[in-house]
C-alpha cells in the first residue's frame, strides 16, 4: 500500500506563477505517478484527488472559523 499526498488544494493552492499554481501542478504529477505504480501492481491511495483539499473531500459539510483552523485540520486529517 501506498499513499500519496499532493498538498495543497482548496483555500492553499501554494506558489504560482502566471496561470500556474503549485497545487494543480502537484495534483498532475501524483496521479501520474499513481498510474504508473498501479501498472506495476502497486494498491495506492491519494490524500486528494481534487483541487480541493484532503479535509474538503473528506468532510465537505465541514465549517472552520479560520483559514488557519482549516489548514491546520487538513494537516491533521493527513496523518
Amino acid at each position: 500500500m501506498i499513499v500519496l499526498d499532493p498538498g495543497r488544494g482548496g483555500v492553499d493552492g501554494g506558489a504560482s506563477h502566471g496561470e500556474v499554481i503549485e497545487s494543480t501542478i502537484t495534483l498532475q504529477l501524483v496521479q501520474e505517478v499513481k498510474r504508473q505504480l498501479e501498472k506495476r501492481g502497486a494498491s495506492v491511495i491519494l490524500t486528494r484527488s481534487t483541487e480541493a483539499d484532503a479535509i474538503e473531500e473528506a468532510q465537505p459539510d465541514g465549517e472552520y472559523p479560520t483559514v488557519r483552523a482549516r489548514k491546520r485540520a487538513d494537516l491533521l486529517y493527513r496523518e
